[in-house]
């Protein structure tokens, strides 16, 4: 059976301190909050037991069952031991292991990190995705269930009621994975120095704890998955603007996320630019601006405000309809919005499909 690992708090802080340096987070690490990581990490496993439980083995058992005090052993890669306790919230739903098994597609977010926290307990906007007892309210969870068409089938208030929400993306095989295992900060100027050492970032730690989620959720059909030219999992981009346009027209975090297959074929976007040519030009810095050429006439402007430039191109007149559910091509959507959330009805490559 395969294991999912987190990360020692010597890899943690070791991390945490690079981010630092590239001006990615506001300090080093501390250890409150990489306690803080390691119960979010219990809750995420706990997340892929259901999913597994409900849609591809309901025989696997937890990796995390809990002692009557509700205290986890974790395990290290590096051999290290040490218990913790967290409450065991999803352990409602594993009191019967007779669901039926189907074949499962994942739906994959990929997000940018963990909410900003400022490392109080006593913090009461809690909005981890994992997290059951984090009830405020997410783009980064309400957006999925608008995808997936969740609706409460009776009253449910709080910590009831996050379980229910996680339970039905579970059943969707809906999964969250962020890039960063701590918060950065939440300002696009800090965003866009985010170049050329985000793919070095990508490449140390993503690309890891990426193949290991699959290969714990599909086990010994991992290797086969990957192999197949029928994708088995669909993906999309689940963060603010400058870091999904990072991620898809980046050169260096382009070819990482290539080399995963999460971008399947093609460029995103590339159909909504069928007649007109583009490039990216290299300042020398891998920031990369866009060259627009139309009608011989060359426009070069910020990626930052590249889909938004592609509306004022005359001959395209709105941005291409785009149905992550139905899509017949292996492209992938942006769900950010224009204002940096999460959007369901309206991302940046997308309009609401009219019915």
């Amino acid at each position: 059976m395969p294991h999912l690992y987190p990360l020692t708090k010597e890899k943690f802080m070791e991390l945490h301190r690079e981010a630092w340096e590239n001006g990615w987070t506001y300090g080093p690490g501390f250890d409150e909050l990489y306690d803080d990581y390691l119960i979010n990490w219990v809750y995420f496993v706990d997340y892929l037991d259901l999913l597994i439980n409900t849609c591809v083995d309901n025989k696997r058992p937890r990796q995390y069952v809990r002692s009557a005090s509700d205290v986890v052993t974790m395990c290290f890669d590096d051999g290290q031991v040490e218990n913790i306790h967290v409450p065991d919230n999803y352990g409602i739903f594993f009191t019967n292991a007779n669901n039926p098994v189907q074949k499962v597609h994942l739906n994959i977010l990929i997000g940018e990190a963990p909410p900003f926290w400022k490392g109080s307990s006593n913090n009461s906007d809690r909005t981890y995705f994992y997290n059951p007892t984090h009830t405020n309210s997410s783009d980064w969870l309400e957006v999925p269930l608008k995808i997936f068409v969740y609706k409460a089938t009776k009253k449910l208030t709080g910590t009831e009621l996050k379980l229910n929400k996680l339970k039905y993306l579970s059943q969707k095989s809906c999964v969250l994975i962020d890039i960063f295992p701590f918060p950065i900060i939440q300002d696009t100027e800090i965003r866009k120095k985010i170049t050329g050492e985000f793919s070095s970032f990508l490449e140390k730690h993503f690309v890891k704890k990426y193949k290991n989620v699959l290969e714990y959720v599909y086990d010994k059909k991992f290797e086969k998955i990957l192999k197949e030219s029928e994708p088995k999992r669909k993906h999309a981009i689940a963060m603010p603007l400058y870091g999904s346009l990072q991620i898809t027209f980046g050169p260096n975090s382009r070819k990482v996320m290539d080399d995963l297959g999460i971008f399947q074929k093609g460029i995103c976007l590339k159909d909504s630019l069928s007649d007109v040519k583009w490039k990216l030009k290299d300042n020398g810095r891998q920031t990369f601006n866009v060259i627009i050429i139309k009608k011989n006439k060359k426009k070069e402007t910020d990626r930052y405000e590249f889909i938004k430039k592609l509306l004022e191109i005359g001959s395209i007149k709105e941005e291409f309809i785009y149905d992550w559910l139905e899509c017949k091509t292996p492209e992938i959507p942006l769900l950010c919005s224009e204002n940096g959330g999460l959007s369901h009805d309206k991302f940046l490559n997308s309009v609401k499909k009219n019915s």
